[in-house]
């Protein structure tokens, strides 16, 4: 694991809730930014809700929303996962 990854690790521990902006939609979820370019977060659509839902009904482009730190890609994706749906 590089530098890069353990800051990141040490300032988002997986458990963690976190405030993030909404990036971009696709069909398979959405990207949030979480201020620490070049990493990003993504939350896969079935982490978004409880219930299906359609890519309209996602929270909007530029909105905040809540999040809790799941795993980490560890690669040159420089990916978080995350879900808003566990947030508690």
């Amino acid at each position: 694991m590089n530098e890069k990854w353990q800051v990141i690790i040490d300032r988002f521990p997986k458990g963690s809730i976190i405030k993030a902006k909404v990036l971009d939609h696709k069909h398979y979820g959405m990207y949030l930014d979480i201020g620490c370019e070049p990493f990003i977060c993504f939350v896969p659509i079935t982490e978004i809700s409880e219930s299906r839902i359609s890519i309209s009904e996602f929270p909007k482009v530029n909105s905040y929303v809540q999040a809790v730190i799941l795993d980490y890609s560890l690669d040159d994706r420089l990916q978080i996962w995350v879900s808003i749906k566990r947030v508690t």
